[in-house]
Protein backbone atom coordinates (compact mmCIF):
# COMPACT_ATOMS: atom_id res chain seq x y z
CA UNK A 1 0.00 0.00 0.00
CA UNK A 2 1.42 3.39 -0.97
CA UNK A 3 1.97 6.07 1.62
CA UNK A 4 0.07 9.34 1.50
CA UNK A 5 3.24 11.08 0.33
CA UNK A 6 3.70 8.58 -2.49
CA UNK A 7 0.07 8.88 -3.52
CA UNK A 8 0.19 12.65 -3.51
CA UNK A 9 3.41 12.66 -5.54
CA UNK A 10 1.59 10.99 -8.43
CA UNK A 11 -1.31 13.43 -8.42
CA UNK A 12 -1.11 16.26 -10.97
CA UNK A 13 -0.53 19.60 -9.34
CA UNK A 14 -2.31 22.85 -10.13
CA UNK A 15 -1.74 26.53 -9.47
CA UNK A 16 -4.53 27.98 -7.29
CA UNK A 17 -3.97 31.35 -8.95
CA UNK A 18 -5.38 29.91 -12.19
CA UNK A 19 -8.52 28.50 -10.54
CA UNK A 20 -11.73 30.34 -11.39
CA UNK A 21 -14.00 30.10 -8.33
CA UNK A 22 -17.30 30.44 -10.20
CA UNK A 23 -16.21 27.81 -12.73
CA UNK A 24 -15.02 25.52 -9.93
CA UNK A 25 -18.33 25.85 -8.09
CA UNK A 26 -20.28 24.96 -11.24
CA UNK A 27 -18.21 21.84 -11.94
CA UNK A 28 -18.39 20.68 -8.31
CA UNK A 29 -22.19 20.97 -8.42
CA UNK A 30 -22.33 18.86 -11.58
CA UNK A 31 -20.09 16.26 -9.94
CA UNK A 32 -22.26 16.21 -6.82
CA UNK A 33 -25.40 15.68 -8.92
CA UNK A 34 -23.71 12.92 -10.94
CA UNK A 35 -24.17 14.82 -14.20
CA UNK A 36 -20.40 14.66 -14.62
CA UNK A 37 -18.38 11.79 -13.14
CA UNK A 38 -14.59 11.45 -12.74
CA UNK A 39 -14.58 8.46 -15.08
CA UNK A 40 -16.00 10.45 -17.98
CA UNK A 41 -13.82 11.33 -20.96
CA UNK A 42 -14.22 15.10 -21.31
CA UNK A 43 -13.22 17.53 -24.04
CA UNK A 44 -12.55 21.15 -23.08
CA UNK A 45 -13.12 23.48 -26.03
CA UNK A 46 -11.38 26.88 -26.22
CA UNK A 47 -9.38 25.72 -23.22
CA UNK A 48 -6.33 26.95 -21.39
CA UNK A 49 -4.55 26.94 -18.06
CA UNK A 50 -7.64 28.17 -16.19
CA UNK A 51 -9.53 25.10 -17.42
CA UNK A 52 -6.68 22.76 -16.56
CA UNK A 53 -6.21 23.97 -13.00
CA UNK A 54 -9.90 24.50 -12.24
CA UNK A 55 -10.87 21.01 -13.40
CA UNK A 56 -7.94 19.49 -11.52
CA UNK A 57 -9.05 21.38 -8.40
CA UNK A 58 -12.54 19.89 -8.88
CA UNK A 59 -11.04 16.38 -8.90
CA UNK A 60 -11.24 15.63 -12.62
CA UNK A 61 -8.32 14.00 -14.41
CA UNK A 62 -9.66 12.40 -17.61
CA UNK A 63 -9.99 15.42 -19.88
CA UNK A 64 -8.41 16.91 -22.99
CA UNK A 65 -7.63 20.63 -23.29
CA UNK A 66 -8.13 21.93 -26.84
CA UNK A 67 -7.50 25.33 -28.39
CA UNK A 68 -6.15 26.96 -31.54
CA UNK A 69 -3.63 29.05 -29.57
CA UNK A 70 -0.32 28.58 -31.41
CA UNK A 71 1.58 29.41 -28.21
CA UNK A 72 0.28 26.35 -26.39
CA UNK A 73 2.19 23.07 -26.44
CA UNK A 74 1.30 19.67 -25.00
CA UNK A 75 3.95 19.77 -22.28
CA UNK A 76 2.48 22.95 -20.83
CA UNK A 77 -0.56 21.02 -19.56
CA UNK A 78 1.24 17.83 -18.46
CA UNK A 79 -0.01 15.30 -17.50
CA UNK A 80 -3.30 16.50 -19.02
CA UNK A 81 -3.65 15.84 -22.75
CA UNK A 82 -3.72 18.82 -25.12
CA UNK A 83 -4.92 19.00 -28.73
CA UNK A 84 -4.70 21.78 -31.31
CA UNK A 85 -8.36 22.21 -32.29
CA UNK A 86 -10.57 24.83 -33.86
CA UNK A 87 -13.76 24.88 -31.77
CA UNK A 88 -15.76 25.79 -34.88
CA UNK A 89 -14.50 22.72 -36.76
CA UNK A 90 -13.41 19.96 -34.38
CA UNK A 91 -11.60 17.02 -35.96
CA UNK A 92 -13.13 14.47 -33.60
CA UNK A 93 -15.81 12.02 -34.70
CA UNK A 94 -19.39 12.22 -33.43
CA UNK A 95 -19.79 11.19 -29.76
CA UNK A 96 -16.02 10.90 -29.24
CA UNK A 97 -16.33 12.19 -25.67
CA UNK A 98 -18.78 11.66 -22.84
CA UNK A 99 -19.02 15.38 -22.14
CA UNK A 100 -17.81 18.67 -23.62
CA UNK A 101 -17.05 21.78 -21.56
CA UNK A 102 -16.11 25.34 -22.38
CA UNK A 103 -15.53 28.37 -20.18
CA UNK A 104 -15.63 31.90 -21.62
CA UNK A 105 -14.30 30.86 -25.00
CA UNK A 106 -17.22 30.74 -27.42
CA UNK A 107 -17.54 34.52 -27.55
CA UNK A 108 -14.06 34.59 -29.13
CA UNK A 109 -15.33 32.57 -32.12
CA UNK A 110 -16.49 34.07 -35.39
CA UNK A 111 -19.55 31.85 -35.07
CA UNK A 112 -20.30 30.94 -31.44
CA UNK A 113 -23.31 28.96 -32.63
CA UNK A 114 -21.17 26.81 -34.89
CA UNK A 115 -18.78 26.09 -32.02
CA UNK A 116 -21.69 25.18 -29.77
CA UNK A 117 -22.96 22.81 -32.46
CA UNK A 118 -19.53 21.17 -32.65
CA UNK A 119 -19.45 20.71 -28.88
CA UNK A 120 -22.84 19.03 -29.04
CA UNK A 121 -21.77 16.81 -31.94
CA UNK A 122 -18.68 15.34 -30.29
CA UNK A 123 -20.32 14.75 -26.90
CA UNK A 124 -22.26 11.62 -26.04
CA UNK A 125 -23.93 12.71 -22.81
CA UNK A 126 -24.06 16.50 -22.81
CA UNK A 127 -22.34 19.88 -22.74
CA UNK A 128 -21.55 22.69 -20.30
CA UNK A 129 -20.90 26.27 -21.26
CA UNK A 130 -20.11 29.28 -19.06
CA UNK A 131 -20.43 32.47 -21.07
CA UNK A 132 -21.29 36.18 -20.81
CA UNK A 133 -25.02 36.75 -20.31
CA UNK A 134 -27.13 39.13 -22.33
CA UNK A 135 -28.95 40.87 -19.46
CA UNK A 136 -30.10 44.28 -18.31
CA UNK A 137 -27.04 44.53 -16.08
CA UNK A 138 -24.59 43.89 -18.93
CA UNK A 139 -26.45 46.31 -21.20
CA UNK A 140 -26.28 49.10 -18.58
CA UNK A 141 -22.69 48.27 -17.66
CA UNK A 142 -21.58 48.40 -21.27
CA UNK A 143 -23.41 51.69 -21.85
CA UNK A 144 -21.61 53.16 -18.81
CA UNK A 145 -18.25 52.00 -20.12
CA UNK A 146 -17.73 49.51 -17.30
CA UNK A 147 -18.22 46.56 -19.62
CA UNK A 148 -17.03 46.18 -23.20
CA UNK A 149 -18.68 45.46 -26.54
CA UNK A 150 -15.30 44.54 -28.03
CA UNK A 151 -12.67 42.76 -25.95
CA UNK A 152 -9.72 45.13 -26.28
CA UNK A 153 -8.53 44.51 -22.69
CA UNK A 154 -7.82 40.84 -23.43
CA UNK A 155 -5.82 41.78 -26.52
CA UNK A 156 -3.80 44.40 -24.65
CA UNK A 157 -2.76 42.00 -21.85
CA UNK A 158 -1.70 39.51 -24.54
CA UNK A 159 0.91 41.89 -25.96
CA UNK A 160 -1.54 43.08 -28.65
CA UNK A 161 -0.92 39.82 -30.52
CA UNK A 162 -3.50 37.37 -29.14
CA UNK A 163 -6.75 37.23 -27.15
CA UNK A 164 -9.16 38.53 -29.81
CA UNK A 165 -11.40 36.85 -32.35
CA UNK A 166 -10.13 33.32 -32.96
CA UNK A 167 -7.22 34.30 -30.68
CA UNK A 168 -5.89 36.91 -33.12
CA UNK A 169 -4.92 40.51 -32.38
CA UNK A 170 -8.33 41.79 -33.55
CA UNK A 171 -10.60 42.40 -30.51
CA UNK A 172 -13.62 40.16 -30.72
CA UNK A 173 -17.19 41.33 -30.36
CA UNK A 174 -18.41 39.89 -27.05
CA UNK A 175 -21.33 37.67 -27.97
CA UNK A 176 -23.61 37.38 -24.94
CA UNK A 177 -25.96 34.41 -24.59
CA UNK A 178 -29.41 33.88 -23.09
CA UNK A 179 -31.01 30.67 -21.84
CA UNK A 180 -33.77 30.94 -24.43
CA UNK A 181 -31.22 31.27 -27.23
CA UNK A 182 -29.19 28.24 -26.14
CA UNK A 183 -32.36 26.18 -25.85
CA UNK A 184 -33.71 27.19 -29.29
CA UNK A 185 -30.38 26.68 -31.02
CA UNK A 186 -29.86 23.14 -29.67
CA UNK A 187 -33.46 22.09 -30.27
CA UNK A 188 -33.07 23.17 -33.91
CA UNK A 189 -29.77 21.34 -34.11
CA UNK A 190 -31.20 18.07 -32.81
CA UNK A 191 -34.99 17.75 -33.29
CA UNK A 192 -34.96 14.04 -32.39
CA UNK A 193 -34.21 14.10 -28.65
CA UNK A 194 -36.02 15.56 -25.65
CA UNK A 195 -33.04 17.47 -24.28
CA UNK A 196 -32.76 18.24 -20.59
CA UNK A 197 -31.63 21.82 -19.90
CA UNK A 198 -30.27 23.37 -16.72
CA UNK A 199 -29.50 27.09 -16.46
CA UNK A 200 -28.01 29.36 -13.83
CA UNK A 201 -27.46 33.11 -13.89
CA UNK A 202 -24.35 34.20 -12.02
CA UNK A 203 -22.72 37.50 -11.14
CA UNK A 204 -18.98 37.83 -11.62
CA UNK A 205 -17.08 41.09 -11.32
CA UNK A 206 -14.48 41.53 -14.12
CA UNK A 207 -11.74 42.68 -11.76
CA UNK A 208 -8.92 41.95 -14.20
CA UNK A 209 -10.41 44.08 -16.95
CA UNK A 210 -11.21 46.93 -14.56
CA UNK A 211 -7.77 46.93 -12.93
CA UNK A 212 -6.02 46.99 -16.30
CA UNK A 213 -7.46 50.43 -17.10
CA UNK A 214 -5.43 53.59 -16.54
CA UNK A 215 -8.45 55.37 -15.10
CA UNK A 216 -9.61 53.99 -11.75
CA UNK A 217 -13.07 55.57 -11.91
CA UNK A 218 -14.94 52.47 -13.09
CA UNK A 219 -13.05 50.28 -10.64
CA UNK A 220 -14.07 52.59 -7.80
CA UNK A 221 -17.71 52.62 -8.93
CA UNK A 222 -17.92 48.82 -9.10
CA UNK A 223 -16.09 48.39 -5.79
CA UNK A 224 -18.62 50.65 -4.04
CA UNK A 225 -21.61 49.10 -5.82
CA UNK A 226 -20.52 45.48 -5.32
CA UNK A 227 -22.54 44.77 -2.11
CA UNK A 228 -25.69 46.25 -3.66
CA UNK A 229 -25.22 44.30 -6.90
CA UNK A 230 -24.82 40.95 -5.14
CA UNK A 231 -27.83 41.66 -2.92
CA UNK A 232 -29.91 42.51 -6.00
CA UNK A 233 -28.62 39.38 -7.74
CA UNK A 234 -29.96 37.18 -4.95
CA UNK A 235 -33.43 38.67 -5.48
CA UNK A 236 -33.47 38.99 -9.29
CA UNK A 237 -30.69 36.72 -10.63
CA UNK A 238 -31.73 36.91 -14.29
CA UNK A 239 -31.53 40.71 -14.33
CA UNK A 240 -28.55 41.34 -12.05
CA UNK A 241 -26.23 38.73 -13.60
CA UNK A 242 -23.54 38.81 -16.24
CA UNK A 243 -22.71 35.11 -16.62
CA UNK A 244 -24.85 32.24 -17.86
CA UNK A 245 -24.21 28.62 -16.95
CA UNK A 246 -25.92 26.32 -19.45
CA UNK A 247 -26.04 22.52 -19.30
CA UNK A 248 -27.72 20.49 -22.03
CA UNK A 249 -28.07 16.75 -21.47
CA UNK A 250 -28.81 14.12 -24.09
CA UNK A 251 -31.26 11.40 -22.95
CA UNK A 252 -30.54 7.85 -23.98
CA UNK A 253 -32.59 6.67 -26.99
CA UNK A 254 -35.13 5.25 -27.54
CA UNK A 255 -36.57 6.67 -24.30
CA UNK A 256 -35.31 10.11 -25.21
CA UNK A 257 -36.99 10.24 -28.61
CA UNK A 258 -40.05 12.39 -29.18
CA UNK A 259 -43.24 10.28 -29.42
CA UNK A 260 -43.62 11.12 -33.13
CA UNK A 261 -40.31 9.37 -33.85
CA UNK A 262 -39.20 5.72 -33.76
CA UNK A 263 -35.87 4.01 -34.09
CA UNK A 264 -35.38 1.58 -36.95
CA UNK A 265 -31.98 -0.04 -36.58
CA UNK A 266 -29.42 2.75 -36.45
CA UNK A 267 -31.79 5.30 -37.96
CA UNK A 268 -34.52 7.49 -36.53
CA UNK A 269 -37.67 7.92 -38.59
CA UNK A 270 -41.16 9.34 -38.20
CA UNK A 271 -43.75 7.34 -36.26
CA UNK A 272 -46.56 6.98 -38.82
CA UNK A 273 -48.97 5.45 -36.30
CA UNK A 274 -48.58 8.42 -33.96
CA UNK A 275 -49.18 10.89 -36.78
CA UNK A 276 -52.15 8.94 -38.16
CA UNK A 277 -53.79 8.95 -34.73
CA UNK A 278 -53.42 12.72 -34.49
CA UNK A 279 -54.13 13.97 -38.02
CA UNK A 280 -56.80 13.32 -40.63
CA UNK A 281 -55.79 12.50 -44.18
CA UNK A 282 -58.86 14.33 -45.50
CA UNK A 283 -57.98 17.51 -47.41
CA UNK A 284 -59.04 20.76 -45.77
CA UNK A 285 -61.84 22.78 -47.35
CA UNK A 286 -60.65 26.04 -48.86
Amino acid sequence: MRSAAETNSTEPTFDPRHVDELYLDVVKKLLKKGIITPSMRILVACGGMTDRDTLLAAGLRNFVISNLDSRQVAGEFHPIEWSFQDAESLTYADSSFDFCIEHEGLHHCRSPHRALAEMYRVSRRGILLVEPLDSLLTAVGTRMGIGQDYEHAAVFVNECRFGGVRNTSIPNYIYRFTAREVRKMLLCLDPTLKLDFHFEHRLKVPWGQLRSRKSGVNLAIVTCAQPILFAAHRILPQIFANQIVAVALKPAPPEGLHPWLVREGDDVTVNREWLSAKYSDRPRAG
